[in-house]
């Protein structure tokens, strides 16, 4: 039964927990539903003894309200007073260290919040007829290693820190909400039937090796797979966005095909994805967010459609096996987007660029040929910083300033040309380092040289 729980109502009950209540809860950051169920409440019907349990009796269905065993291995009947067992509400069996095994008939549908949390024994449960299990129902069973069952909705971290387990049926599973299996032992999650995956799902799952998704999932959460440092294959990947963190320290992944119909990608999406070698991104995205493919060191391709304008803070730093790059028409490229791209050579800038943030390219020691587009208005400290095989290079004439580090310790630098007329300032150390610039062509306007700004040069 479903029940609309004032806010009033709801602070004065939050020291119980509610068996009988099932929600679904919008992710606030991401609007992803939930599937939780809150804790257990005090209960109108009177409450009954069966042997070692109490339990009431709601719409002709028991349910186990509690436990007083300490039995290895419990049994819950499959009927008390010829009513089915339908339910274990919230916390009947939390942290009751000595149960080890739990078999619940296949008249038992649902599992309450923290029913089992923290029972650090246990190590097998049989579910045959379970379709929710609660929010953290298992949360810390640090033994379990055997589910039996095929639950259809998997609420918030229901199996987190399960770090025994290896296995979950999913078979059945439409729906697994925050957290559910994180900093588990899980090594494969075939997932086809799921639409609704919530944030950090499998976070921290580091024998996770492969995971088949819906096609019809529409969106992979924050964090889902963070830190699955073995995982090598995601299947069924059809993703229209993609959430910050999502596959965040996959380092193992080596190939994932970006789909069609891909529009967002998240912030530190794929950062330290050290094993990934291509990132082609699909027409549709407009940027690349900071850290998106942040620490890849070992791509050697990436591919950006015309609809990406904007590369953001360290998208792809330290991505060191890149050798050509074309921005084909991104305007602006954000704080050390490309820093440390050490294989670097070629860059194809687009005409529309106009922005060239702090650090932007700096570190890439094989860069040797940059054309900067016509009208570029701003380069940012420390853009070209260590380009150290850079030759030559031109600023047009809308860039107001050389700011200061911009070219610094670019020891192969020969020859500057600064085509703005009215450029007054060269920054500090914009030139420090030069060693082998001899030729510098600049307008008579400026007045101002920041402090060392042509160290060590022999100009």
């Amino acid at each position: 039964m479903r029940r609309i729980i004032t806010a009033l109502l709801c602070a004065s009950l939050l020291f119980l927990s509610s068996c009988d209540e099932y929600l679904l809860k919008g992710r606030p950051e991401e609007d992803i539903p939930d599937v939780t169920e809150p804790t257990q409440e005090k209960v109108d019907e009177e409450l009954r003894e069966y042997k070692k349990f109490t339990y009431y009796v709601r719409s002709d269905t028991v349910r186990i309200y509690a436990y007083a065993g300490n039995a290895a291995k419990v049994e819950i009947p499959e009927t008390i007073d010829d009513l089915p067992v339908t339910e274990i509400c919230g916390g009947v069996f939390r942290a009751k260290g000595a149960v080890k095994t739990v078999i619940l008939p296949a008249t038992v549908t649902r599992i309450g919040e923290e029913a089992f949390a923290g029972c650090t024994a246990l190590t097998e449960i049989t579910m045959s007829g379970v379709e929710l299990v609660g929010k953290s129902a298992f949360r810390g069973c640090t033994a379990l290693t055997t589910v039996s069952g095929t639950p259809k909705r998997i609420s918030t971290s229901a199996f987190e820190g399960c770090s025994a387990l290896t296995a979950v049926d999913f078979s059945a599973a439409t729906q697994i909400a925050e957290s559910a299996f994180a900093s588990s032992a899980i090594t494969e999650a075939n997932i086809p039937g799921v639409t609704l995956l919530g944030k950090n799902a499998f976070e921290g799952c580091t024998a996770l090796t492969t995971v088949t998704l819906n096609e019809a999932l529409t969106r992979i959460g924050e964090g889902t797979f963070a830190g699955c440092t073995a995982l090598t294959a995601v299947n069924g990947f059809k993703p229209t966005e993609i959430g910050r963190d999502a596959f965040n320290g996959c380092s193992s992944l080596t190939d994932i095909t970006l789909p069609e119909g891909l529009t967002l990608i998240g912030t530190a999406a794929f950062n330290g994805c050290s094993s990934l070698t291509q990132v082609v991104i699909p027409a549709g995205v407009t940027e690349v967010p900071e850290r998106a493919f942040n620490g890849c060191s070992a791509v050697t391709e990436i591919v950006l459609p015309s609809s990406v304008t904007a590369i953001g803070t360290s998208a792809f730093g330290g991505c060191a096996g890149i050798k050509e790059l074309k921005l084909t028409q991104v305007a602006t490229v954000g704080l050390s987007a490309f820093s440390g791209c050490e294989s670097l050579q070629l860059v194809d800038f687009s005409t529309s660029l106009r922005v060239l943030e702090n650090n932007a390219f700096s570190g890439c020691i094989a860069l040797n040929n940059v054309q900067l587009p016509p009208r570029l208005k701003s380069i940012g400290d420390g853009v070209f910083k260590d380009c150290v095989s850079l030759t030559d290079i031109i600023l047009p004439a809308e860039v107001p300033t050389v700011p200061g580090y911009a070219f610094y310790g670019c020891e192969n630098l020969r020859k500057v040309v600064i085509l703005n007329p009215a450029l007054t300032d060269i920054g500090v150390k914009a030139f420090a380092g030069c060693t082998s610039l001899n030729e510098l062509i600049l307008p008579e306007t400026v007045k101002v040289f920041g402090q060392n700004a042509f160290m060590d040069c022999p100009y």
